[in-house]
């Protein structure tokens, strides 16, 4: 009668929160029929009480690990106490051990699907997690942590759409709302996500995060000085204010006011001496202006706070191949693409006689175009190649050379010998200013392309192809696009023909040029169906290619057409020559600012030199 009188007030104590009294009154137990009701009220007293580190030792204590494989509740209990202390592995493996007799416990898969996430396993998070969702399809949670998940894959579509569907059903559940801003925000939703913080600032969430991310939103609309003003209301309420000063620099930056940004991105890192991010940016302004060696200083300081972080290890990469020091450079090229390729491995030159080579593509088109000119003389070392493309460029890249085999689909390992990204074969060839390999042309187009549109250009006057602007909002286009406006003068030459070869952003300027000006636009013909096999015909039909630092002057270089590209101060490192001469394709003549952001020099150069041509051929 004691014993079960002792039950009913541990059990009173239990369900009314007093898990302390619980305990002490657990070690008055003497009766051997009570002995696991007394371990389950002790260890879930622990737990109650976030003694987390202390239940797992009860529980090693109590029992043994083939009995605790038969205590789903005291599993449950045990994972989700490696959990609250960060030890996920050990988490998921004592999980496991419940999922594997009970697939569909939505409890442990969730347990699973969390621990994966915070070892930042996102796929492997989600299949534990859409178990949880086909058992329960308004489980909210699981739905959260699932929509949480594609955000950190950066599948912003599909994350977008999971949390509209949680604030169907509870627009306050967690941060759901705030989260479907910074989604919308990523998507270039940027009006909506604004509409969304400013709904959160009104039902009085925390502002200090909305407002930073107001500032985010008008960042990326290029609405520098309103962005500011919101990072300034953040750090008036208290809101990190080394990040705040940091994004305040970058606006500057982009608004060109060198002064601004220095003190701002100088005040960041005196706010946080360990803030990496500030150091980054400081060194990214030293390398926009020249000031190479104070970059270097930076970003190695950025590097000692974080040795592995791949984005500044590239950023460094491109400083030192923007210096010259190519080897150095070419080193650290492996961390591009967020180290994507940090651990490849390199075959040599002297061993690919008769072997096969599976080529893969990294970064942007010009990349691609700028380095397929090394499996030319993979072929003269007389290897095979699979080269594998995304299928935009498929046909594109058939106009290489025809003992290439262009790939769609990643082949069996057992079909070739080597591998590699585009972007090794600099460190494989061992690329230095005087020894870059350079063709008149390494692009033969079909003449069907060249055909179609030599009947849609005239042939009686001097025709220029140009193009002026890169993706909007990038970091990479800081100071390469330029405004169609200063190619009027050009148009106004006797016996000049322009043509648009712009695609995408920048052609918004057409309309309003065009009222004063002459240009022929094919923006709604050209590359339809096929990514620049049109743009590759149309250039072969001109006499002159002028362009801005995009993929455009690349594709003009690779087929031999004569091409002027116009280039900020301190342009990117493929175009660093001392002469106006490029290093990488012969029918380039580089024209560079000789003051930072002042274009008009430029151009002034330009028309002086295009009268000399115009006088010579008409």
């Amino acid at each position: 009668m004691r014993n079960k009188n002792l039950k009913k007030e541990i059990l009173s104590n239990f369900n009314k929160s007093n898990f302390k009294k619980a305990i002490e009154l657990c070690h008055f137990i003497d009766n051997d029929n009570l002995i696991d009701f007394k371990k389950e009220i002790i260890i879930l007293s622990n737990f109650k009480l976030n003694n987390f580190s202390k239940t797992i030792k009860i529980i090693k204590e109590f029992y043994k690990e083939s009995e605790l494989n038969q205590k789903e509740k005291i599993i449950v209990v045990l994972s989700l106490c490696y959990l609250n202390i960060k030890e996920f592995k050990n988490c998921i493996s004592i999980a496991k051990k419940a999922v594997s007799k009970d697939s569909k416990n939505n409890i442990i898969n969730s347990i699973i699907g969390i621990a994966y996430g915070e070892l930042e396993q996102y796929i492997e998070s989600n299949k534990y997690i859409i178990k949880c969702l086909t058992e329960n399809p308004s489980d909210l949670e699981a739905r959260y942590n699932y929509a949480l998940n594609l955000f950190k894959l950066e599948n912003f579509f599909e994350s977008e759409r999971e949390f509209e569907y949680i604030i169907s059903f509870d627009k306050n559940f967690k941060k759901s709302s705030f989260m479907l801003g910074v989604i919308k925000s990523k998507l270039n939703k940027n009006n909506e996500a604004i509409e969304i913080f400013m709904e959160l600032i009104k039902n009085g969430n925390n502002h200090g995060e909305i407002l930073f991310n107001i500032g985010k939103a008008y960042q990326k609309m290029e609405k520098f000085l309103k962005s500011n003003e919101y990072f300034s209301k953040a750090i008036a309420v208290n809101y990190k204010e080394y990040s705040c000063l940091n994004e305040q620099g970058i606006n500057f930056r982009r608004l060109n006011e060198y002064d601004k940004a220095k003190k701002l991105f100088e005040k960041s890192i005196s706010s946080n001496k360990t803030y990496r991010r500030a150091y980054n940016n400081l060194a990214i302004l030293f390398q926009k202006y020249g000031n190479f060696e104070d970059a270097l200083k930076n970003f190695n300081k950025a590097i000692k706070i974080d040795q592995n972080h791949a984005l500044t290890l590239f950023n460094k990469s491109m400083c030192l191949l923007q210096m010259g020091k190519y080897e150095e450079g070419i080193e650290l090229y492996k961390w591009r693409l967020n180290g994507k390729h940090s651990s490849n491995k390199f075959f040599d030159l002297s061993n690919i006689k008769n072997k096969t080579i599976l080529i893969t593509c990294d970064q942007g088109l010009g990349d691609t175009i700028l380095f397929s000119r090394f499996l030319i003389l993979l072929l003269e070392r007389k290897a095979k190649i699979l080269f594998l493309v995304p299928k935009s460029i498929f046909n594109l890249m058939q106009n290489i050379d025809h003992r290439i085999n262009v790939i769609l689909k990643e082949p069996n390992k057992d079909t070739y010998d080597y591998e590699c990204s585009l972007g090794d074969l600099l460190k494989i060839f061992k690329i230095s200013s005087n020894k870059i390999p350079k063709f008149n042309s390494y692009f033969d187009i079909p003449d069907r392309y060249i055909k179609k549109w030599n009947k849609k250009v005239s042939n009686r006057k001097f025709k220029i192809g140009i193009a002026w602007q890169g993706k909007r909002g990038t970091m990479v286009d800081e100071g390469r696009s330029i405004e169609l406006k200063y190619f009027s003068e050009i148009s106004k030459l006797k016996n000049v023909e322009l043509i648009s070869l712009q695609k995408n952003d920048g052609v918004n300027q057409i309309k309003e040029f065009s009222k004063n000006y002459k240009i022929l636009n094919f923006d709604n013909e050209l590359d339809i169906e096929e990514k620049f096999m049109d743009t590759a015909g149309l250039m072969k039909n001109l006499d002159l290619v002028i362009c801005s630092d995009t993929s455009i002057p690349h594709l003009a270089g690779a087929l031999g057409v004569k091409v002027w590209i116009i280039l900020q101060k301190y342009p990117y490192w493929y175009w660093c020559s001392e002469t106006t001469q490029s290093l990488w394709y012969d029918s380039m003549t580089i024209y560079k600012q000789n003051k930072i952001n002042n274009w008009d020099e430029v151009f002034e150069k330009i028309q002086y030199d295009l009268k000399k041509v115009l006088n010579n051929n008409y």
